[in-house]
């Protein structure tokens, strides 16, 4: 656009002949995936090129409005910031320009100037209103995942009407414990923000497997015989089976990853007599040692049909006891240091009667 206001001369030929070559080769650049530095070439090009076009047409004083071109195509492609930096580099352009040619007097200088400000701020209200749609629309995928997960979790438990409000709670029970684990020295750069708030989504899912045991042993309010005991098992398989299909469909590596540890690790112990790979120790993800504790505690504090519920100070006591046998001690400690927050938590999310079903 600067050429439009532009004098015949020499001088234009050599300007449009140089400003096209390293733009072209900048836009190469971009095609083969290279962005930054082709576009702040590309917009320094054309900066200087307007200048030398202010310079050759005797201080036409249009071509540094035009300036905002340079700025304008930057922006497409780059983070603000960059933007900023380059519309200040555009304005230390002007004011050099203005003071070493003396073309054009610093009070004239000032009205482009003014105007690239304008527009910077402008592009930045755009780049922010462009980016809060950008986070809408990333919430909503976010709550679409979370109600997919809710829903493949509930369904499991709608089966098994005796768990109550075992989801809950033991999404709860995790996230105190994963929160502790965060501050410890082997932990702390694993165990970050993102990875609980997963863990904790993670959690509501490890019995979905249960969707794949009959009805007959799944409610059976009798002692299991081995044969159904055995069937129980598969449902950490079952469960994988699913979390791999939901994650094809949803992909969401992280907290899928981390349930399918749990879906498939959480009955194993840490002496290695779990199931249904027989993993001990650290060979079990942590992940699925954290579930094993949470969701025995749970079952421990909960009754069911084959059991009345145990006083928080006996549960505590099992706990304990099974420590280095089926639960891995850091873990067991862990809990200890939020006893008080497990046994509120246990007490004021107490399962409905069973009538209520």
């Amino acid at each position: 656009l600067h050429i439009f206001f532009m004098n015949n001369g020499p001088g234009i030929f050599i300007n449009i002949l140089l400003t096209d070559l390293i733009l072209g080769f900048a836009l190469f650049m971009s095609a083969k995936g290279y962005y930054r530095i082709p576009n702040l070439l590309a917009g320094m090009v054309l900066s200087i090129s307007i200048l030398s076009a202010s310079y050759i047409d005797n201080g036409n004083i249009i071509h540094l409005f035009i300036l905002v071109l340079p700025i304008i195509l930057v922006s497409i492609q780059l983070e603000m910031l960059f933007v900023t930096a380059y519309s200040l580099f555009n304005i230390v352009l002007i004011i050099i320009f203005t003071l070493v040619t003396g073309k054009i007097s610093l009070s004239q200088a000032t009205m482009p100037i003014f105007f690239i400000l304008t527009v910077t701020g402008l592009l930045y209200l755009n780049v922010k209103y462009r980016h809060k749609n950008e986070e809408e629309r990333i919430n909503i995928l976010f709550h679409k995942r979370d109600a997919t997960i809710y829903a493949l979790a509930y369904m499991a438990e709608m089966r098994d009407k005796n768990t109550g409000r075992h989801l809950e709670r033991t999404s709860q029970y995790i996230s105190i414990l994963a929160k502790s684990l965060s501050e410890h020295e082997d932990f702390y750069n694993y165990i970050t923000e993102e990875y609980i708030s997963d863990l904790e989504k993670a959690a509501i899912l490890h019995d979905i497997g249960k969707v794949g045991v009959s009805d007959s042993i799944l409610l059976k309010p009798a002692k299991l015989s081995v044969q159904e005991f055995n069937e129980i098992k598969n449902h950490c398989e079952y469960g994988v089976r699913i979390i791999q299909k939901a994650q094809e469909k949803i992909r969401n590596k992280s907290i899928f990853d981390i349930a399918k540890e749990l879906v498939h690790f959480h009955h194993e112990k840490w002496d290695g007599t779990g199931y249904p790979l027989g993993l001990n120790g650290s060979k079990i993800p942590i992940s699925a040692r954290l579930m094993s504790l949470v969701d025995v505690w749970d079952a421990l504090r909960n009754e069911r049909p084959y059991k009345k519920a145990f006083t928080p100070e006996k549960s505590k006591s099992i706990i304990l006891n099974a420590s280095e046998i089926h639960f891995d001690p850091l873990v067991v400690s862990l809990f200890l240091k939020n006893y008080a927050y497990f046994k509120d938590i246990s007490i004021n999310m107490e399962d409905e009667s069973l009538s209520a079903y």
